[in-house]
């Protein structure tokens, strides 16, 4: 069996634990969209979360360039 690429493989084209995290990670941002579209008040609670891990990620412990997309894709 030929994979994607043309490859003759058994081997998966994506790691099942990182396909595991992914999807659990796409579930959560479908619903905090799902929140923020219906409330002004959620949107808000969103918004100055946001502001406050890219103005300090060090203090929560969160990784910095993480903290910056974040705050970039709320405010885009």
């Amino acid at each position: 069996m030929t994979n994607a690429v043309g490859r003759r493989s058994r081997e998966p084209l994506c790691d099942p634990a990182w396909r595991a995290a992914h999807d659990e990670l796409a579930a959560i941002n479908a619903s905090l969209v799902r929140a923020i579209v219906q409330s002004p008040l959620e949107h808000r609670a969103a918004a100055m979360a946001a502001t406050q891990m890219a103005s300090r990620p060090g203090d929560i412990g969160i990784d910095v360039e993480a903290a910056s997309q974040f705050f970039r894709r709320m405010y885009a």
